[in-house]
């Protein structure tokens, strides 16, 4: 059986991954207890739904910490010396941060974008695991193994680094969609109108695993005509993003033709 300490994005795409790959939930905690109990009911076996830490159960397989990145320590603190096999989900904490608690321990870390309500083919989300120990890493690697097809092991280092290229590859990218939906819905637009150039742009990318070889687009050339029609053309905050962007990619491809846009 596994507690799950967390019940937002993650925690609820990991909750049900872990009860269908046989490893049942027997209780999620949360601060707020709404949020435990509907993440709860979800599960074919309703885990008991809980806000006090010190309501945890011992002698469970594994303690699943999927909560904040700030609030990990405090809760690892908060239940120091309690023992057994815990992990956390983040890609930016230390291991080490749950040694407190116990000395099995490690990183249960999906590198996904999740969101409340929107399924996730989990057997495809890469899984990246540490462990304390060599037992701890076995349990962790297995558990994994029942739940992805894509497992690894990654250290603290390794960790941070993947976190950091998924804020561009994911959140950054994510962002700069949304801005294209505002300056599409100006004209009565919107985001839809850019989905058939958005996939192509993913399937070259994957086609060749090279992003930078099959980047396109008026920086890219250095247009400068082009390109100062756009920015003139965009309010002043998406001018200036359009600008420094396009800089960068000019800085890129073209470093010896520099001049400012």
């Amino acid at each position: 059986m596994a507690v799950i300490i967390g019940a937002g994005n993650v925690a609820s795409a990991l909750a049900p991954a872990l009860e269908t790959a046989g490893l049942e939930i027997s209780q999620i905690w949360s601060r707020n207890p709404d949020n435990a109990a509907r993440l709860a009911s979800t599960l074919k076996i309703p885990a008991q739904p809980i806000a006090d830490l010190s309501q945890i159960r011992q002698g469970e397989d594994l303690y699943l910490v999927s909560v904040t990145d700030d609030a990990i320590r405090p809760i690892a603190q908060r239940m120091k010396g309690f023992g057994g096999l815990w992990a956390h989900t983040s890609g930016s904490v230390d291991a080490d941060v749950l040694s407190d608690i116990t000395d099995t321990y490690g990183v249960f870390y999906p590198l996904q974008t999740f969101t409340r309500g929107i399924t996730v083919e989990m057997s495809e989300v890469p899984l990246y695991i540490e462990g304390s120990d060599a037992a701890s890493r076995q349990s962790l690697l297995e558990i994994a193994g029942r739940i992805s097809r894509r497992v690894s092991l990654a250290d603290s280092s390794r960790r941070r680094r993947l976190h950091a290229a998924a804020v561009f590859a994911c959140n950054f990218v994510n962002y700069m969609w949304s801005v294209a939906d505002d300056i599409l819905r100006e004209e009565g637009d919107d985001i839809s109108v850019l989905f058939p150039l958005i996939e192509e742009t993913m399937r070259k990318m994957e086609a060749t695993g090279d992003p930078a070889a099959v980047q396109t687009g008026p920086a890219r050339r250095n247009d400068k005509g082009v390109m100062d029609g756009h920015a003139r053309l965009l309010s002043p905050e998406h001018s200036e993003l359009y600008r420094t962007v396009s800089e960068k990619i000019i800085n890129r491809y073209h470093p010896n033709e520099r001049d400012q846009l």
